[in-house]
């Protein structure tokens, strides 16, 4: 996991155009837990699971220790594509005091995917997407 880099250079983060496509995952399940541990960087080990209501990531990194990282289903406010240098990321937007969940990599098809996969996890409505260079669910 790459967020520490990303997060010590907010601002060089850019937003990059996207609108997720959620109608292009067969199994949005199974293609986040692909993409998630396929892009998992050396050093780490990362083991997504899955319930109705959220995505939970358990990490462990031998320069960042122990950790999880969640995504509420029901509390997804918006889904936001970014770059930085090389680096792309999705980040989720959570309300209600949670905290924001986000995965790194240097593909940005492979985010893209991600984006489409966990906006079809949150269930979103047709009217929630956002021009910007994010979904607002």
């Amino acid at each position: 996991m790459t967020t520490v880099a990303l997060l010590t250079a907010c601002a060089s983060i850019q937003s990059v155009p996207y609108s997720p496509q959620p109608s292009r995952i067969k199994d949005p399940v199974a293609e986040t837990r692909t993409i998630i541990l396929s892009n998992t960087v050396d050093g780490c080990i990362a083991e997504p699971e899955f319930s109705d209501a959220m995505l939970v990531v358990k990490f462990a990194c031998s320069h960042r220790g122990l950790g999880n990282s969640v995504m509420r289903f029901d509390r997804v406010e918006s889904i936001e594509l970014q770059q930085y240098k090389e680096w792309y990321r999705v980040l989720v937007h959570q309300r209600a005091c949670a905290s924001d969940f986000s995965w790194t990599s240097k593909s940005k098809g492979d985010m893209e995917r991600l984006a489409d996969a966990l906006t079809a996890l949150s269930k979103p409505t047709a009217a929630n997407h956002a021009p910007t260079g994010g979904t607002t669910l």
